[in-house]
């Protein structure tokens, strides 16, 4: 109601607009054969401590090593501030 009287109005979206077909076109596939196969050369071994929690001196020693004089992410906190 609200909206009618302030004159505010939505058009409706359908998603069978937006979404169009997107046929393969299998001429790329050579192009692109070689990016798409498994990479051999990975080690479990790296993924092992993915999980593990992160202990406050490794944390600490990260923040050491980060450069300074560098732009702001966008929380806006600098290396400088940690």
């Amino acid at each position: 109601m609200i909206n009618s009287i302030l004159k505010r109005y939505t058009d409706l979206v359908l998603l069978h607009n937006i979404c169009k077909p997107n046929p393969l076109d299998w001429n790329y596939w050579k192009e692109w054969e070689e990016e798409y196969k498994p990479i051999n050369n990975i080690q479990d071994c790296w993924y092992k401590n993915i999980s593990d929690s992160i202990i406050l001196k490794e944390l600490e020693e990260t923040i050491k090593k980060s450069p300074t004089s560098k732009e702001t992410g966008p929380h806006g906190i600098s290396n400088e501030m940690l």
